[in-house]
């Protein structure tokens, strides 16, 4: 870890009360005029750091920002964010450039997260909005040992965190649109797009990208979505720290990556359920212009929807889009 990152791990632990800068000397065996050149790089960056003669520093506000640096200070992880935290204030997709470095070799656990994307990406090659500094746009790497017959269930793995965190950080319940989707009062929150690149028996790497409508008002939603999308802070009126959410997402990924590599899928398909509200359901799956309308009788353990028609005759849809339902 860099000396930046552990004065800030410091500050953060003692927020609200001094700490001289010769005990953050003496504690990280670095000058005190490193220690006050750091300060300054991290006032830069927007925290708000006081000073005063014979008494030290103290941490009075931290900014919504996503440095690697202050994701560290918020993880409690072992492997997400542990390796590499490529950070870009722009870019043009996260999911790309993740998929590059994967191609290169990086290890699983590497994250890339930007504050903007240009070209930010969702299924079947739409377009996911991406205004600055204001949402979360993160992409990660995977390499689990598994056939790729069974890292389906990894998209609903992922909301199934992305759902805990935000009933943790947020205080507030989400549904889960099958198989992606993340929504409140039937208006998007966020979406996942998952991509996989295989051996001919066993997976090379997955790549997780995540978008989540953070801080974002209103105001900024396009017209095209502006009906149709919404934000914690729409729903809340609160704004959020999104390392803080980051960090909470994380977390319970990790927790049920481990389940998951223990084929236990059972176990996230009926937490997944609990989010979904979808069993019994009368609902329309599209599938490349083809239309399926059935109740709902059934999510196996490999994520498949299974909807009966009005004939009785029972299909097994492995994706697609949910285009009508009385889901809320």
């Amino acid at each position: 870890m860099t000396t930046k990152f552990e004065i800030l791990t410091q500050l953060k632990a003692h927020i609200n009360d001094w700490i001289s800068g010769e005990q953050l000397s003496e504690k990280l065996g670095v000058s005190r005029t490193a220690v006050s050149n750091h300060m300054r790089n991290l006032k830069a960056e927007g925290y708000d750091i006081m000073s005063a003669t014979k008494k030290g520093y103290r941490l009075h506000y931290v900014p919504d920002i996503l440095t690697p640096d202050e994701l560290r200070s918020e993880l409690d992880t072992k492997i997400f964010g542990c390796q590499e935290i490529f950070y870009f204030q722009e870019i043009g997709s996260t999911n790309l450039t993740a998929k590059e470095y994967a191609l290169k070799g990086f290890s699983e656990g590497v994250l890339v997260i930007a504050e903007c994307q240009t070209q930010g990406r969702g299924r079947r090659h739409r377009y996911w909005h991406s205004p600055p500094n204001s949402g979360i746009y993160l992409s990660m790497i995977l390499r689990p040992s598994l056939p790729p017959n069974e890292t389906s269930v990894i998209t609903l793995m992922t909301a199934v965190a992305l759902a805990e965190a935000i009933l943790t950080e947020a205080e507030i319940m989400v549904r889960i649109k099958w198989p992606n989707d993340l929504l409140i009062g039937g208006k998007k929150l966020s979406g996942i797009l998952t991509e996989i690149n295989t051996f001919p028996d066993s997976v090379d790497f997955v790549i997780v990208g995540v978008g989540i409508n953070v801080n974002t008002p209103p105001e900024i939603f396009s017209n095209e979505i502006k009906d149709i999308a919404t934000s914690l802070f729409n729903e809340t009126g609160r704004r959020m720290r999104r390392a803080r959410l980051v960090a909470a997402f994380l977390s319970a990924f990790e927790k049920y990556y481990a389940i998951f590599q223990k084929r236990q899928f059972t176990t996230i398909i009926n937490r997944w359920k609990s989010f979904s509200n979808i069993i019994g359901k009368v609902i329309t799956v599209d599938i490349l212009g083809r239309r399926y309308t059935g109740k709902v009788v059934a999510v196996d353990q490999d994520g498949t929807l299974v909807i009966e028609d009005h004939r009785d005759k029972r299909h097994r849809l492995i994706s697609g889009d949910i285009i009508e339902s009385n889901i809320n």
